[in-house]
């Protein structure tokens, strides 16, 4: 704490404004994960340190965090990375009924837990996506944002990112990392036609005709929310095949541009929750990648998700309907408890492919030892495979230790 004083008192008489509040907050952690079942297994010790300060003025909001992680692992080879990396920096500057927001930042968009299908903005860390969910997997993208409050329930917002970012499967040593789904990827055409190893990414390059951008509109009526939203960007993973350059074949990853029209609610009525979701995509302007990944010009995904909470715990279930090449559906169903006066916490949920047979089965585990200090375990189980989000790692069952410190 007293470190975080200096800090604070450092940055206020820099950079402070008259009248702000600034505040520092973050966390330490600790996680010890292992996968077993896929050759060769690994054995990690992950680390990350991650701080926020933040500086409120009348009509002046600045956010600036970021985080430091480290990783000693045996990947089949002993591997070392660590990496610096900003989470947010954000000026926000407030009006009577609007606000305009500039800096590196994420947004999310949509209502499902874990699979919305119009959350398009950020692209994903596929690692922590499986080991500590969504939230923390957004990777933050460029952005300028506006927002007209037009009534108290009515909001009006529109977003431009000029420079294209692409999502990752590990940001800690990603071409050694288990759960990189393109390692040691490789393909022939023919007899003796094969592409030259290694991956070569065509990633947009930062150019206007590139920008990504969308507008959203969201609302309550009576005791609805809803939204209705357009985004244009790119895919932030990408479609890798062989091309021929000059007499030699090499795999090259590029990335699809898309359309995205979507729409979500949100009601509760009693002790039940509600929430559903459909999103549309075009990608008609890129035949090329359509004609190797197999998916037609149009697209769509939609889910309907509810919730209750009854007694000690709260259930929830969600079906989410996805139509590309094939149609497939999913099933996500979750329990959590918490229990000695919330000194413990349980959450227990499985994704089930009814298509494909594919499933991911997990429990989260929680204990608060202090009030700022917190441990966690979790394991994780796939089961068959598909080509789908799940189906694809299914040979990646993981289990882990977390000790987290809050300051």
């Amino acid at each position: 704490m007293r470190v975080a004083a200096v800090v604070l008192g450092i940055w206020h008489s820099t950079f402070g404004i008259a009248g702000a509040q600034p505040r520092l907050d973050g966390y330490a952690t600790l996680m010890f994960d292992h996968l077993p079942t896929i050759e060769p297994s690994a054995t990690e010790l992950r680390t990350r340190i991650f701080g926020e300060l933040s500086v409120r003025t009348s009509s002046v909001v600045e956010l600036t965090s970021g985080y430091a992680d480290g990783l000693a692992a045996d990947r089949g080879a002993s591997v070392y990375d660590a990496i610096v990396r900003a989470h947010e920096v954000l000026v926000t500057l407030t009006f009577d009924r609007a606000d305009l927001q500039a800096g590196l930042g994420r947004v999310v968009w949509g209502r499902l837990d874990e699979l919305p299908p119009g959350d398009v903005i950020n692209p994903l860390d596929v690692s922590r996506f499986f080991f500590e969910g969504r939230s923390e997997a957004r990777l933050p993208v460029s952005l300028l944002r506006g927002r007209w409050f037009i009534t108290e329930g009515a909001v009006l917002e529109g977003f431009y990112v000029p420079l294209f970012r692409r999502g990752r499967f590990d940001q800690l040593d990603e071409p050694t990392s288990l759960f990189n789904l393109t390692a040691g990827l490789t393909g022939c055409l023919a007899i003796e036609i094969c592409p030259e190893p290694g991956i070569v990414s065509a990633e947009p390059a930062a150019t206007f005709q590139n920008a990504q951008g969308g507008v959203r509109f969201s609302g309550t009526l009576r005791r609805l929310d809803y939204a209705v939203s357009a985004y244009r960007g790119f895919r932030p993973f990408g479609v890798v095949a062989p091309e021929l350059e000059g007499e030699a074949f090499r795999l090259v990853e590029r990335f699809p541009r898309f359309t995205m029209v979507s729409g979500d609610f949100e009601s509760v009525r009693g002790p039940w929750a509600f929430r559903g979701e459909a999103a549309l995509f075009d990608e008609a302007d890129d035949p090329r990648a359509r004609a190797i990944s197999g998916v037609p010009g149009l697209a769509w995904d939609a889910g309907f998700a509810v919730d209750r909470k009854t007694g000690a715990y709260r259930l929830s279930g969600t079906v989410l309907v996805s139509r590309g090449s094939q149609t497939t559906t999913n099933f996500i169903i979750g329990t959590d408890r918490s229990f000695a006066q919330e000194r413990y916490t349980t959450r227990t949920f499985g994704v089930i492919n009814v298509n494909d047979g594919s499933a991911l089965v997990r429990n989260i585990t929680t204990m608060t030892v202090r009030d700022n200090v917190a441990l966690e375990g979790s394991v994780g189980w796939f089961f068959g495979e598909s080509a789908d989000t799940i189906g694809r790692f299914a040979d990646r069952d993981f289990i882990y230790a977390r000790l987290k410190l809050y300051f």
